[in-house]
């Protein structure tokens, strides 16, 4: 990796980072309903802790989207950031509002969530490099959604954004980048990483060394 180009790569993009304030009973309810809530907790709480150290990593600018109660956040590893309250609506209105906010922050905006615990430094180093020559980043997920996507101009947001996309579903980014090639708008796609939504994932990410095991 060129360090050097890395850098820059970052301080011409904002890191938005979608994020739940840590509440016990209200994160990551899919795993929860296998996991129970309190090691589900505390699971999120590492993934959070994983964003963390990301964000502190990051050149340029950060900020984070949230929902719940503010208090949470302490010890969380993000309480520095600045943090805005998520709008009302679907993922496709909260997603649109984080890259509008990244994009008047610096020249390009790259939105993550904290569902993705194989993703590393390099990972958002590969999308922030690709908005250099296209208007549109993904990182895309193994379940077929993405861990991230990345706008090099507003002129795009809407496309990806779009309350009729198949949000949370396996053709997510397939179908947004079949909207992006009829609009003829060029993307790039980074590497393809899995997400922790359910206890076989959890499995997988700790199996594979990239999470931690949570405690009984």
């Amino acid at each position: 990796m060129n360090i050097t180009a890395a850098i820059g790569d970052q301080r011409s993009a904002a890191l938005v980072i979608l994020a739940r304030a840590p509440e016990l009973g209200l994160v990551k309810t899919r795993l929860a309903a296998d996991l129970g809530a309190e090691r589900t907790l505390a699971v999120y709480r590492h993934l959070l802790t994983m964003v963390a150290d990301l964000a502190a990593q990051w050149s340029g600018p950060v900020t984070l989207e949230t929902t719940g109660a503010e208090s949470a956040w302490l010890g969380s590893g993000l309480e520095h950031l600045p943090r805005r309250v998520q709008p009302a609506g679907g993922l496709g209105t909260r997603i649109r509002a984080g890259l509008e906010h990244g994009l008047q922050l610096a020249p390009h905006a790259v939105i993550i969530g904290t569902d993705c615990p194989a993703l590393r430094l390099s990972h958002l180093h590969d999308v922030a490099a690709g908005l250099q020559t296209q208007a549109v980043a993904f990182g895309p997920a193994e379940d077929g959604g993405y861990w991230s996507v990345g706008v090099s101009t507003a002129a795009v947001i809407p496309l990806v954004t779009a309350e009729e996309l198949p949000w949370s579903e396996t053709s997510l980014l397939a179908v947004s980048r079949q909207r992006l090639a009829a609009a003829g708008i060029g993307y790039y796609l980074g590497p393809t990483l899995a997400d922790c939504d359910t206890v076989t994932d959890l499995q997988q990410a700790i199996a594979a060394g990239v999470l931690h095991a949570i405690p009984d």
